[in-house]
């Protein structure tokens, strides 16, 4: 299986790149909705952490790419914000 950069896929369909970043988010915004007022040790918490938990890797890996050409100092930010989210208990 090959893997390409973010940039990459990007160049070649950002159309469809597009979509599917909304896909993601559109599921993450699902999951954390249906959590909304559930115990912190509920099946749809859980869902929704381990999902964001897992996005935010791919995310923070990508952005620790010498190839990520998003300044620097967003960049930071961003991972910066991905540790804490990886950081919260999956309950």
């Amino acid at each position: 299986m090959y893997r390409f950069s973010y940039a990459e896929v990007v160049e070649d369909a950002p159309r469809e790149c597009r979509q599917r970043e909304y896909e993601v988010f559109d599921r993450a915004i699902g999951l954390l909705k249906a959590a909304e007022g559930r115990p912190s040790r509920s099946p749809e918490m859980s869902d929704a952490m381990e999902f964001l938990q897992r996005l935010w890797t791919v995310f923070v890996q990508d952005l620790a790419r010498p190839d990520n050409e998003l300044p620097d100092k967003l960049k930071a930010q961003l991972i910066s914000i991905g540790f804490w989210v990886m950081g919260e208990p999956a309950a």
